[in-house]
């Protein structure tokens, strides 16, 4: 006998759809036919959404008739009495964005600008200053990298060059150049903070292997670096190349290509290039090993200044950022 209080109830069902139209059926509370409705409805496809339609088959007349209903059609359901159904909703997959391998742009080679003046000092210059190398022979010591001893550097140096007489002259010279360097090399007037120059005598085996001369950080840094040649006549030895390769520029970040351009050692001769181009200084043969028949060379950079000064007294010093004296334009 079944308990009154506990069997399923009647429940009156009013379906109402798109266009004003109304069915009413009546199912027991625990009919699959219910449970079916209410899953189907709330389940069914989004507004908008590309998809076949779907139709529920629901009994009328104690099962003697039936009606069918596009369930994308329906607006509402009232039932009474109320009846409370869980329906399983399907998991929802995640939108998950495809992986889209981000744009690198493509390497870019930038090539090592340079600049080459011969006969850069006057004879009697010239000579003076190999003479002065001469004289100095006993002042030379081994070069280092920042002060230190390095298998990445071999010859001889004297350091604070630019403080000597000569070196003064050379400094003095090289800011008259300094303009018509730097728009050889398109680089942008920039105010000085000086001139700084060593000397170095490269003998048999020296080297210098690749290497940047500024990491462009310091307020006060390298901008361009002036190599000024000279030795005695007929020369005594071979090699001692300046290699100037080109750059690889790879997001942001800069290194050095495989790609370069040698440029010969020749008595007199000036070459300036950016002190942000990777350069070596290839292997030098000495047979004699004497220092008297060594490749000489100073080695001058121009510094940034991280602010003009107004009251500088010497060359252009004084130099903003862009301007030009009108002599030169």
């Amino acid at each position: 006998m079944t308990d009154q209080a506990t069997a399923p109830r009647q429940i009156d069902i009013r379906i109402s759809t798109i266009g004003g139209h109304e069915y009413r059926l009546n199912l027991r509370e625990d009919a699959v036919h219910l449970r079916d409705l209410f899953t189907r409805f709330v389940n069914r496809p989004a507004t908008g959404a590309v998809r076949a339609p779907e139709f529920i088959q629901l009994p009328l007349d104690g099962g003697n008739a039936s009606c069918t209903i596009a369930v994308d059609q329906i607006v509402s359901i009232v039932t009474t009495p109320p009846v409370v159904i869980e329906v399983q909703q399907p998991a929802v997959e995640p939108n998950v964005i495809p992986d889209v391998p981000a744009v690198v742009a493509p390497p870019q080679i930038r090539r090592a600008h340079y600049t080459v003046i011969d006969d850069f000092l006057t004879v009697d210059e010239h000579r003076d200053m190999l003479a002065l190398a001469l004289s100095e022979k006993d002042s030379f010591e081994p070069g280092t990298v920042q002060g230190e001893p390095s298998p990445h550097r071999r010859n001889s140096v004297i350091m604070n060059f630019a403080d000597s007489a000569h070196g003064t002259l050379l400094t003095s010279r090289l800011l008259v150049w300094f303009p018509l360097i730097a728009k050889a090399l398109k680089e942008p007037l920039f105010p000085l903070k000086t001139v700084e120059s060593q000397l170095t005598a490269a003998n048999d085996g020296d080297y210098y292997k690749p290497h940047l001369d500024t990491d462009g950080k310091t307020p006060d840094f390298r901008v361009i670096a002036c190599v000024y040649y000279f030795f005695r006549e007929p020369k005594g030895f071979t090699g001692g190349d300046l290699r100037l390769y080109d750059s690889i520029e790879t997001g942001g970040e800069i290194c050095q290509a495989d790609s370069f351009q040698d440029i010969r050692p020749a008595s007199n001769r000036l070459v300036a290039f950016t002190c942000e181009t990777f350069h070596e200084l290839l292997a030098t043969r000495c047979p004699s090993k004497d220092i008297e028949d060594s490749r000489f060379a100073v080695t001058a950079w121009f510094h940034r200044s991280g602010a003009p000064d107004p009251d500088a007294k010497f060359g252009w010093g004084h130099y903003r950022c862009g301007e030009v004296p009108e002599a030169l334009r």
